[in-house]
């Protein structure tokens, strides 16, 4: 896969004088679903009602990887067809969490480091990087579960056999996860998605026949000055 955004700057410098014009090509569009269980952290999101200062998530993938629920594009090309519809993961995935504020039963929480998420699939590896610093809300409801979901995710990237995807090189660049917990003993779920959506710049047709047309004008005055 190419996802170089700059193919066209030696045509650039090549040209000189004759105007580079860039047209989009096809939009490259990709999805990934995963999703699994988490640690007990119901009871460390509040004491008494009120929320904590802060509370760990340790995100449990079963034995064999991640459940991949789908991986469309380029994502594909990498993870699929896998073996077996659990894919490996490269890490283990504990999350700190820090209270921002919160009102009522909604509070608003940072993450403390980055969390990322490996796969690895017939065609090498995928990582989802969930910036630190993205703001989760985290909303409770009695005593019964609390639900968090990703605000924002302003240093978030997906990493594709070392093509980085970012919101500034992305037109569309969309991460979330979702996990909740239910009070007492036992396990949650989480959930995660990725959409991106790219365009990549492609020389005009006419800039590279003006290309072919700067080099021959240029081969035909140097055999006119071998000529003299």
């Amino acid at each position: 896969m190419n996802t170089t955004f700059s193919r066209i700057a030696p045509f650039a410098a090549t040209l000189g004088a004759v105007a580079t014009i860039a047209v989009a090509a096809p939009a490259q569009a990709a999805d990934l679903s995963f999703s699994d269980a988490t640690s007990d952290f119901f009871g460390l999101v509040q004491t008494g009602g009120v929320f904590n200062p802060s509370f760990d998530v340790t995100f449990v993938p079963v034995p064999g990887g991640l459940l991949l629920s789908e991986a469309t594009s380029f994502f594909g090309d990498v993870l699929l067809p896998p073996a077996t519809p659990r894919l490996e993961e490269g890490n283990n995935f504990l999350a700190t969490f820090n209270l921002l504020g919160s009102v009522g039963d909604v509070a608003t929480y940072v993450l403390a480091e980055d969390l990322e998420v490996t796969f690895t699939g017939d065609n090498g590896f995928l990582t989802v990087n969930y910036g630190a610093g993205s703001e989760f809300q985290v909303t409770v409801g009695g005593t019964e579960a609390s639900v968090v979901k990703t605000v924002t995710d302003p240093s978030s990237f997906v990493n594709v056999n070392g093509d980085v995807f970012t919101p500034a090189n992305s037109e569309i660049f969309s991460l979330t996860l979702t996990f909740d917990d239910n009070s007492g003993p036992g396990l949650g779920s989480f959930s995660g998605t990725t959409q991106i959506i790219v365009e990549e710049s492609v020389p005009e047709p006419g800039t590279m026949l003006g290309l072919a047309a700067v080099s021959g004008l240029g081969l035909l005055a140097k055999r006119k000055k071998q000529a003299v």
